[in-house]
C-alpha cells in the first residue's frame, strides 16, 4: 500500500519498475500516484487505484516526464487486495490497455519482458537487433544499459568489446551516442569495482556532454556518491552533489543529493530532516544511505551512529514485509557498512530501516533486474 505521501511511486533515470503482482494498492498521494521520467518504464498493471467506476483509474494519476511510459490496464484489478477505504469515482472514458506517454518503443518494453523472465542471453539479441532499427539517440542510450544489465547477469566479459566494435567504430567522441556508450560501460566498472575507470568515464561524459541534461545529471550525480564512498574523498563527493542542485535544485537527482548531505528527509519530497536530539539536548546526526541506487543484485549500505548503543538494520517491501535482517546487535559509536544482496528478490522499490535507541531512520531503494 502506498498513500498519503508527497508521489505515490517515482522512476527515473533509464530504471524499470514492476507494481503488478495483484496487491498493490497505490492512491491519495498529493500529487502523482506514479511519476517516471527519463527513459524509465512503470509497469503498473494489476494495481488498485482507488476508483469503483470503470476504466478505475484517470490519467491524471500519472506524470511523465523526458521519454518515459507507464503501462496501465485498467480491466485487470477491479477490486482493492488491501481493503483501503474508498473515496473516489472515476468519470472518465476508458480504453482497453493503455500506455500514459508511450515514448518508450514497444518492442523495448516487450525485450524487458525477457529480462524479467531471466531470458538474458535472448534479451542480449533482441536489444542488439533493436539498437540498428531507427529508435532515438535517448532510447539506444536506455537499450544499451539494459544490455549492460544482461551482460552483468550472464557473466559475460566482453561487452567493452562490442561497444568498441559495433556502437564506436563509426561515430567520433563529439557524439552523444558515444556519451550514452560509456554511461552504459560504467555499469559493468562498477560491478568489477573498476572505480578509476568509471570516474575517468563520467568525467568525460561530463565535459563532452554538458548540454544533454540526462548524462550531465548523472554523471555528476555518479560522481558524487564514488567520491564520498568508493574514493573516500567526501568532501569532492559533495562538491559534485552541490553542484547539481545549484544548477537543477527541483530535479529528481538534486533531491537524492540532499538525502546524500542529510538536508532531506528520504520520503517526504521537499521535507527537511530535522536532527535527532541526546539526553543532552546536544544536536546529534545519524546518517544512512546506500549505494548505487538503483542496483542489480547487490548494494552498500552505509550508516553512521554517533553513540553506542543496540541497531538493528532491517529490509522491507514495498508492502512492509520484512525481506532481510542486516545487523542486530550493540554496536559502537562509528560508521559501518553493509553489503545487501538482492539476487533472490523481484524487481521493485525496497526500503531499509535503521532503529536505534534515538534513532528510527528509513530511505528507499531500487533494485532492477
Amino acid at each position: 500500500m502506498i498513500r498519503n505521501n508527497n508521489y505515490g511511486l517515482q522512476s527515473g533515470y533509464e530504471s524499470v519498475t514492476y507494481l503488478s503482482n495483484g496487491n498493490n494498492c497505490v492512491h491519495d498521494n498529493t500529487n502523482q500516484e506514479v511519476y517516471a521520467l527519463m527513459y524509465s518504464v512503470v509497469n503498473a498493471e494489476n494495481t488498485w487505484w482507488n476508483y469503483t467506476e470503470y476504466p478505475y483509474w484517470t490519467q491524471s494519476n500519472f506524470g511523465i516526464q523526458y521519454y518515459s511510459s507507464v503501462d496501465a490496464d485498467p480491466n485487470n484489478l477491479r477490486s482493492d487486495p488491501n481493503n483501503c477505504p474508498l473515496n473516489k469515482t472515476s468519470n472518465e472514458a476508458g480504453k482497453e490497455i493503455v500506455t500514459v506517454g508511450g515514448a518508450v518503443d514497444k518492442e523495448i518494453i516487450e525485450i524487458l519482458g525477457l529480462e524479467k523472465e531471466g531470458r538474458y542471453e535472448e534479451a542480449i539479441r533482441n536489444y542488439k537487433e533493436k539498437l540498428k532499427d531507427k529508435i532515438t539517440i535517448g532510447e539506444k542510450g536506455f537499450v544499451l544499459s539494459r544490455l549492460a544489465k544482461c551482460y552483468i547477469k550472464t557473466e559475460r566479459k566482453d561487452f567493452t568489446d562490442y561497444l568498441n566494435k559495433e556502437i564506436r567504430n563509426n561515430i567520433k567522441l563529439e557524439n552523444e551516442l558515444y556519451g550514452y556508450s560509456l554511461n552504459a560501460e560504467n555499469q559493468i566498472m562498477l560491478a568489477e569495482k573498476n572505480y578509476e575507470k568509471a570516474v575517468n568515464n563520467y568525467t568525460i561524459i561530463r565535459e563532452k556532454y554538458s548540454t544533454n541534461e540526462q548524462l550531465f545529471k548523472w554523471s555528476t550525480y555518479n560522481l558524487g556518491k564514488l567520491y564520498r564512498y568508493q574514493l573516500n574523498k567526501p568532501e569532492k563527493g559533495e562538491e559534485y552533489l552541490r553542484e547539481l542542485i545549484e544548477k537543477y535544485p527541483r530535479d529528481e537527482l538534486s533531491d537524492h543529493s540532499r538525502i546524500e548531505l542529510g538536508e532531506m528527509d528520504g520520503y517526504e519530497k521537499g521535507e527537511t530532516k530535522g536532527d535527532a536530539i541526546a539526553t543532552n539536548n546536544k544536536p546529534i546526526e545519524y546518517t544512512i544511505d546506500n549505494y548505487p541506487n538503483p542496483f542489480n543484485p547487490t548494494t552498500t549500505i552505509r550508516y553512521e551512529i554517533p553513540e553506542d548503543q543496540f541497531i538493528t538494520l532491517r529490509i522491507y517491501d514495498i508492502l512492509g514485509r520484512e525481506v532481510a535482517q542486516l545487523v542486530n546487535e550493540h554496536k559502537k559509536a562509528g560508521e559501518y557498512t553493509v553489503s545487501f544482496d538482492g539476487s533472490k528478490l523481484s524487481s521493485g522499490v525496497y526500503i531499509y530501516k535503521l532503529v536505534g535507541n534515538n534513532v528510527n531512520l528509513s530511505k528507499k531503494m531500487i533494485l532492477m533486474k
